[in-house]
């Protein structure tokens, strides 16, 4: 597991000395983390470690827990992937019955355990699994802290960059092996779900076979793109030939960022952004 990048932690843990919190986004071969000080949403440092082969272990992620500017946080927020999540209408949902309801579109297995978040702007539930191990490590590591859906806590941040003049805005998060996409009409949800990729071709496909079955018109939709993937400017060039218009999702308008991470590019850290907005 590899540190590729490194903004004003150092200097942030020897001169802070006012109450903060750290926000942690957990994924399968990256971490990524990043501090904001509990007077305000604004983003003060950031890290992120990716590995190029293999999954990110137990001891990585104590590696990464373990660090003072961690251990020193107020409260710390992680957001975890899951593919195994379904949303819930408010008035539908029930928490003694969240296993129930999602074990009827998943199978749960015996080393998994359902949690549920609220997704205010849309008047909805995310219910999610996430695995025993992880959730019982980070219990053990982390005394204050609060568990998110990543995927879902997107919803969140979405709702601000969906303009009221726009009428299909589209979002997609490509990662190395999925894509994960979002489209509003009139600001409504329409589709929140993602689908496995090997390469930058099966997300083009993914993303306008999911038009073409929701009933659009490639013209009509606007797209945002997001995420990690080492392609992702070609699927940029790609999607764009083929849309109304297309661009890497611009910075969250609620969020303050330090200077140096203002000038990096945000659609990498998007969705670790977004969990500010969850706190």
């Amino acid at each position: 597991m590899k540190n590729i990048t490194s903004i004003n932690t150092k200097r942030f843990a020897l001169k802070n000395n006012v109450p903060y919190n750290a926000f942690i986004w957990l994924g399968k071969n990256f971490i990524q983390l990043a501090i904001s000080k509990t007077e305000n949403a604004k983003v003060e440092a950031l890290q992120t470690y990716r590995k190029e082969k293999g999954n990110i272990t137990k001891d990585e992620a104590l590696e990464v827990f373990g660090l003072e500017i961690i251990k020193k946080a107020a409260h710390c927020y992680i957001g975890l992937e899951s593919r195994k999540f379904t949303l819930i209408p408010i008035e539908l949902y029930a928490q003694d019955q969240t296993e129930t309801l999602l074990s009827k579109i998943y199978p749960i297995e015996a080393a998994e355990t359902v949690a549920s978040q609220k997704i205010t702007p849309i008047k909805g539930n995310s219910i999610f699994t996430l695995k025993r191990g992880t959730k019982n490590l980070i219990e053990n590591e982390l005394k204050d802290h609060t568990i998110f859906h990543a995927p879902s806590s997107l919803l969140i941040a979405y709702q601000q960059l969906v303009p009221p003049n726009i009428n299909i805005v589209s979002f997609a998060r490509i990662q190395e092996d999925e894509i994960l996409i979002s489209v509003f009409q009139n600001k409504q949800l329409q589709l929140h779900t993602s689908f496995d990729i090997e390469n930058i071709d099966d997300a083009i496909y993914a993303y306008f076979n999911s038009l073409e079955q929701l009933g659009l018109q490639k013209k009509n939709v606007t797209l945002n793109i997001l995420g990690n993937h080492s392609q992702i400017d070609k699927f940029n060039a790609l999607a764009s030939a083929n849309v109304a218009s297309c661009k890497l999702v611009n910075r969250l308008p609620t969020l303050q960022y330090n200077e140096e991470i203002f000038n990096h590019p945000t659609h990498h850290f998007f969705n670790l952004f977004t969990l500010l907005l969850c706190a």
